[in-house]
This record gives C-alpha cells, sequence and structure tokens, in this order.
C-alpha cells in the first residue's frame, strides 16, 4: 500500500508554504467479474429478509457481473430481471438465474451502457417444512 501523498503549494508573491489534504487513495484495480452475494432469511412467505450485497452495485465499462447465493441461506435459486428491459445494459437476454451451486452471470456489456440501471431480485425460498415462495427485493446497478 503507499503511503499517501502530501501536496505542497506555494503561495505566489508571498513566500509562503500551504500544506493540503492528502491525495484520495486510489480506485481499485479494473476486475473482470463483479460479485454481488444474495442471502435471505426464509422465515415464512411476507416474513423474510433479503440482503443483496452489495445493493447498489458500481461497475466499469465492460464488466460483468455474478450474483451468488450464500452458502448458509435458505435460498434454493434466484432470477435477476431488469425493471426496464429495452434500456438494460447488458446485450444478454434476461432473466438469469442461479441456483446454490452455479450462480447467475450477465456479461456483454453493451458499449453504450452508461448510468443507474434498476433491477428485480427474485429468490426461492423454501422452510424448513420444505413449503417454497418467491420474495422480491430490487437493487441498483451504476455504470460509471
Amino acid at each position: 500500500m503507499r503511503a499517501p501523498a502530501l501536496l505542497l503549494l506555494a503561495a505566489v508573491g508571498t513566500g509562503a508554504l500551504v500544506a493540503a489534504r492528502p491525495a484520495p487513495a486510489r480506485a481499485a484495480r479494473h476486475r473482470d467479474v463483479a460479485e454481488v452475494t444474495i442471502g435471505a432469511k426464509c422465515l415464512a412467505p411476507g416474513e423474510s429478509r433479503i440482503v443483496v450485497t452489495p445493493d447498489t452495485l458500481v461497475i466499469a465499462q465492460g464488466e460483468s457481473v455474478s450474483w451468488a447465493i450464500e452458502a448458509n441461506s435458505r435460498v434454493e435459486a434466484i432470477a435477476i430481471r431488469p425493471k426496464n428491459q429495452r434500456s438494460w445494459l447488458f446485450e444478454e437476454r434476461p432473466p438469469y438465474t442461479g441456483t446454490r451451486t452455479t450462480p447467475a452471470v450477465a456479461s456483454r456489456m453493451r458499449a453504450d451502457a452508461r448510468g443507474r440501471y434498476s433491477y428485480n431480485v427474485t429468490v426461492t425460498c423454501r422452510d424448513s417444512t420444505g413449503q417454497t415462495w418467491m420474495e422480491t427485493l430490487d437493487p441498483d446497478i451504476i455504470v460509471n
């Protein structure tokens, strides 16, 4: 890790030196696949707690996204669907589906993709009695 740089500026005509704030740390290097984790406490229909981490994903042009189910959750399957399919950021047609062992993956980002994209994550829950039901959450993706 680099030590923070300290910028020194000379004030013209005064001979004074002014210290500025340290330069911000560099952003993480470009990654090929951005990972999203989906977990849920599936208690009963309408009483589940779904967690998407991160709930707002910020990615760079050209990245793919992988949505994986947390190992300890009671989610059986997931489906990812854009709220507006006409202006979706990926060329591949949704839904993107996944299971406990196979993540849902979206790739081949459109070259003109920029801005905020809303989508739905639908999870299929199973409780301890074997009953299944679906719950939906609506996170966002931001392309810089």
